[in-house]
């Protein structure tokens, strides 16, 4: 593609005429002319409506389409500029569920971007079958996920897992750090958070599924708002459990029959770049400096692991 053509196009429709893109590129307004006419040829369109009596250029309908894609192409040309100057730069798409984002990778996240020489990153909150679908468009590079998905192009490891526990908001009359039954939990009082299919399955064996909680949430950080109740209770993992204790007053039951536990995979397409593969295997690096930090599984700062080199 004509680049200098395409440069004078934009600043052509940003001036409003040629004389004036001209004087701002520094060039002859004849030059100017040629940029316009030698890129219409390429791309086999009439792009700018010109002529006697147009004091300011317009775009032809081909004209409007082509400009999207020259922004596009602006952009693309900008950054292989950056490119050359500085030289291939890591950068990582992380997919996540909320509740890993939230609870889990803060600490990891910290790390990652204080490592030098700087990776770019880019987070991102889904569902855990979305990070599957995300994966494979190639819209991520690394998905952490609670589900384990057979997909025959990407590579799923579990990596972490946690008892599931029950808290309440605490009261003086109630009764804390003890077992109890499933049974003893009303399901009108329950807010819901669907951890997955197996959870689902076990919830059902216990609970009608019929007859819908009074309150059902998507996000793990919304149930912690309508949890006010000391009769309302809610089954999350001990991790979490954990952190949210250290900043309100709840008690904490296990059960006597416990659903499944709460288990994290990584999730990898097979198939990756050499630069992200590298920057993948710095992921891991930190994420099995974290796991080796007893603080990281309670939202507490962790030990800076940023001196890490590439």
């Amino acid at each position: 593609m004509f680049f200098l053509g395409i440069e004078t196009f934009l600043v052509v429709i940003k001036e409003g005429n040629i004389t004036s893109a001209s004087s701002k590129l520094h060039i002859a307004q004849s030059t100017a002319s040629q940029r316009i006419q030698s890129l219409e040829n390429e791309v086999g369109m009439k792009l700018l409506e010109r002529g006697k009596g147009f004091k300011h250029i317009t775009l032809t309908p081909s004209g409007e389409e082509f400009l999207k894609l020259a922004y596009e192409w602006e952009k693309i040309w900008k950054k292989s500029l950056i490119l050359r100057e500085q030289g291939p730069k890591l950068y990582l798409s992380i997919g996540a569920t909320d509740s890993i984002n939230t609870f889990l990778l803060p600490c990891l996240f910290e790390s990652l971007n204080k490592h030098f020489p700087a990776v770019g990153l880019t987070l991102n909150s889904m569902h855990s079958w979305e990070l599957y679908m995300a994966l494979e468009k190639g819209y991520i590079d690394v998905g952490i996920g609670l589900q384990e998905l057979f997909y025959p192009n990407i590579i799923s490891t579990k990596f972490y897992s946690a008892p599931m526990v029950v808290i309440r908001p605490a009261c003086t009359s109630g009764q804390k750090n003890r077992i109890i039954s499933p049974n003893e939990l009303n399901p009108d009082q329950e807010v819901l958070v669907n951890w997955g299919h197996e959870f689902k399955v076990w919830h059902d064996k216990w609970w009608n599924p019929l007859s819908p909680s009074r309150f059902k949430v998507d996000y793990i950080h919304l149930a912690f708002a309508l949890l006010k109740n000391p009769e309302q209770w809610l089954i999350l993992p001990l991790n979490i459990a954990k952190i949210v204790m250290q900043q309100d007053n709840y008690f904490l039951y296990e059960l006597s029959d416990s659903p499944p536990p709460y288990c994290c995979y990584k999730i990898t397409r097979k198939k990756k770049t050499k630069l992200t593969t590298k920057a993948i295997n710095l992921f891991d690096e930190y994420l099995q400096l974290c796991l080796a930090d007893n603080d990281f599984f309670l939202g507490i700062k962790a030990t800076d692991h940023s001196n890490l080199k590439d």
